[in-house]
């Protein structure tokens, strides 16, 4: 796999991920460009192509958290802050059921969820464009994660915390 052909196939995806965790178009691009560069460094390193999403995620959170900490958006103890809003997306699980889960997700939830974690929309862009009621998108969203949860507790063998968030290795017999 070539940078060209990874950064084609996950750029916009890569740059609306930055762009909600930072909250500011100047530092995402420089994060999305720090990014791009030590993807480019390191392509030669990737072993399994399969996993070259979740590896360049891999690179784009600990850039986040690189450049959020040299700007003293947060302290180097606070890491966990990114870390946690992170979880919520689910793109910390590095599995290959990911794209799997959301394609097979009733097309209401799929939409809803797509619009939101990878085309960037806020929820209140969501609920304009599709005539539905923030409540509608929030709700809509919130069935989309349960039921990707599930699937992930189903398939993989995650556990659910006490927070309701996934934790645990993944002991998936489709990626293993």
């Amino acid at each position: 796999m070539t940078t060209e052909h990874l950064l084609c196939q996950y750029q916009k995806e890569l740059y609306h991920f930055i762009l909600k965790k930072v909250k500011d178009r100047f530092v995402a691009e420089e994060v999305f460009q720090n990014s791009c560069l030590k993807i480019h460094q390191g392509i030669g390193m990737l072993k399994d192509e399969s996993r070259a999403r979740a590896w360049a995620y891999r690179i784009v959170r600990n850039e986040i958290i690189n450049v959020l900490q040299q700007k003293d958006h947060i302290s180097s103890d606070s890491s966990e802050f990114v870390e946690e809003d992170i979880n919520d997306d689910f793109d910390n699980v590095e599995v290959c059921c990911l794209d799997h889960f959301i394609n097979s997700l009733p097309e209401t939830y799929k939409t809803t969820l797509v619009n939101i974690y990878v085309e960037g929309k806020s929820q209140n862009e969501v609920a304009q464009e599709t005539g539905l009621s923030l409540a509608n998108v929030k709700a809509r969203l919130r069935r989309a994660k349960d039921l990707l949860k599930n699937n992930f507790v189903q398939c993989c063998k995650y556990e659910i915390d006490a927070s309701g968030k996934l934790k645990g290795e993944s002991k998936c017999t489709i990626c293993d």
